[in-house]
C-alpha cells in the first residue's frame, strides 16, 4: 500500500510536468505511521502539590573504646582513720577543703607521712608500714622541713568578709609545729581577708616558706614575717 501511495505521488508530479504545470519544490506529505514507546513509570513527573524530602544520610556513630586502668590496690583506707559525719559537717563549713583529696607531707629523715584528714585532724602514719603512730588535733596544707624538725600548716579559716556575708570572716593562718613532740610553736594569720587554704613550701636550706596567693609571697620559716625581696 505504501508503495502504491509513492508510485502514484510521482505519476502525478510527471504528468504536471509534461502539461506545463510548475514541479512543486517541496514533495508532498505523507501519513507516517507514529508508533509509541512504552513509557516507564520512573519518566513520568506527576506534580502532587507534595514536597518530598530526601531522607537524611544515617551515619555510623562510633563511640571510643573506655581506657580501663588497671585497680590499684589501695595500701590504707584513710576514711577508717575519721569520722564520716565529722568530715561531712566540716567538708560543708569549709568548702576548699575536699573530702576525697588530703593534703599530705613525707618526712623522710624521720619516717613520718603526714596526712590531713580533715580541718580539724591531721594523722601522722609509719611511712613504711602505714600505721597511725599520732594525730595532730589540726589540718590544712602541709610541708614538712625534715632537717630543722618542723610542720607547717596552712589552716583555712571560715566565714565572708565583712558587708558581704551574714558571717564574720575567721582568715586563714599559718601554724608551726615541733615533729619531735608535735608541739605548736607558732601560728599567724598572713592574709587578713581571706578563709582560702594557704598553699605553702618549704625551702629549708635558704629558711623561706613560700605562700601562694594570688602571687608568690616569701616568709622566714622561723618568725613567719614576710620578707621583703
Amino acid at each position: 500500500m505504501k508503495r502504491l501511495q509513492v508510485l502514484l505521488g510521482l505519476m502525478m508530479i510527471g504528468l504536471g510536468a509534461c502539461n506545463g504545470k510548475p514541479v512543486l519544490s517541496t514533495p508532498p506529505s505523507f501519513p507516517v505511521p507514529v508508533t509509541s514507546s512504552p513509557v516507564s513509570s520512573s519518566d513520568k513527573q506527576v506534580d502532587l502539590g507534595i514536597t518530598f524530602s530526601a531522607a537524611p544520610e544515617e551515619r555510623a556513630v562510633i563511640k571510643p573504646e573506655p581506657i580501663l586502668l588497671p585497680a590499684l590496690e589501695m595500701s590504707i583506707d584513710l576514711r577508717d582513720l575519721s569520722a564520716p559525719e565529722m568530715s561531712a559537717a566540716l567538708h560543708k563549713a569549709n568548702p576548699f577543703f575536699f573530702e576525697d583529696a588530703h593534703p599530705l607531707a613525707l618526712d623522710a629523715l624521720a619516717g613520718r607521712l603526714y596526712v590531713s584528714l580533715n580541718p580539724m585532724r591531721t594523722v601522722v602514719l609509719d611511712s613504711t608500714t602505714l600505721k597511725r603512730v599520732d594525730e595532730i588535733a589540726l589540718g590544712g596544707t602541709l610541708a614538712v622541713d625534715s632537717e630543722r624538725q618542723r610542720l607547717y600548716i596552712g589552716v583555712g579559716g571560715h566565714g565572708s568578709p565583712a558587708g558581704s556575708g551574714d558571717q564574720v570572716l575567721k582568715p586563714s593562718r599559718l601554724c608551726v609545729f615541733d615533729t619531735t613532740n608535735l608541739r605548736e610553736l607558732l601560728s599567724r594569720t598572713v592574709f587578713t581577708d581571706t578563709a582560702a587554704w594557704p598553699m605553702i613550701a618549704i625551702d629549708s636550706q635558704a629558711k623561706r616558706l613560700y605562700v601562694a596567693r594570688g602571687g608568690i609571697y616569701i616568709l622566714d620559716a622561723d618568725t613567719l614575717a614576710v620578707l621583703d625581696i
